[in-house]
């Protein structure tokens, strides 16, 4: 029961990802499905999946791994050559790859699978790769910037940190989508975040944290939240504060901050991530 469990959590409970691996499962000798052996599977599955593909195709699969949406423009953009139409809807056309919007994304887990190989093998690559498609995003916020609050998911994909970018963990699901935060939201973010605080400090119930200011952060900047929504029921949230003037007065009067902006300066490009789900 525990391997099953840990299969599931490990394909994302996508089928095609649960079939995988699964039959890797099978053809080898994986007991424990520990950390360790994931990490031989990951190895296994990435070699079944580029099986046949031609290398050019196998360059662009491992630079979309690095972003959470993809599209020919900010491909190019990663690996800094032209890219061949043709070989780019050759990867779009690849059964693990979707179109969602506006972008194309990789199934979470292939994208995981892919991603953790080409940081073990090229971590310098994937570092020059993740400040590239950054500067993409970036680049895409000064020329549209009404589009600014959908490409802040785009951007904390991209953050340094492992453990932030593995909270972007919604693919293109069915009946999924992200929408502006609205004034009204705002109680349900407040309990969306009191539960996830709950969940993960159980021992300090009394905590409230952020909680206090959330409403005063959305006045501040209303972009500053990404609501996430599944069959029109709110499930999670984003909260990403830039950290200008206006937005550091309000932080200072949240406790739990103020060990940390003592010395801080404005900056248009900080932010401060925040994190909520049921």
């Amino acid at each position: 029961m525990e391997t099953q469990f840990r299969l599931l959590r490990f394909s994302g409970g996508i089928p095609l990802a649960m079939t995988m691996a699964a039959e890797v499962l099978l053809r080898g000798n994986f007991e424990r499905f520990d950390h360790g052996e994931q990490t031989q599977l990951i190895t296994v599955l990435i070699e079944e999946l580029i099986q046949g593909l031609p290398p050019s195709v196998q360059r662009l699969l491992e630079a979309a791994s690095v972003l959470w949406r993809f599209n020919e423009d900010r491909l190019t953009s990663i690996v800094d050559d032209d890219i061949e139409t043709e070989t780019f809807r050759s990867l779009v056309r690849l059964p693990f790859i979707t179109l969602a919007g506006d972008y194309w994304m990789l199934h979470d887990a292939v994208r995981t699978w892919t991603q953790q190989d080409l940081i073990r093998r090229k971590p310098q690559t994937y570092e020059q790769m993740r400040w590239k498609a950054l500067e993409q995003i970036r680049s895409e916020e000064r020329l549209h910037p009404r589009l600014r609050s959908k490409l802040r998911m785009d951007k904390l994909y991209l953050h340094e940190h492992p453990l932030v970018r593995s909270t972007c963990f919604l693919g293109p699901a069915d009946g999924v989508e992200l929408r502006e935060c609205r004034e009204c939201d705002i109680p349900a973010i407040q309990s969306l975040y009191i539960r996830y605080l709950n969940f993960i400090a159980p021992s300090v119930p009394e905590e409230r944290h952020m909680e206090g200011i959330i409403r005063s952060v959305w006045l501040t900047d209303p972009s500053s939240f990404i609501t996430i929504w599944r069959q029109n029921e709110l499930i999670a949230f984003y909260g990403m504060f830039p950290l200008h003037d206006r937005m550091l007065s309000v932080l200072s009067d949240a406790p739990l901050f103020h060990p940390f902006l003592t010395g801080v300066e404005t900056s248009s490009e900080g932010l401060l991530v925040m994190y909520g789900r049921a």
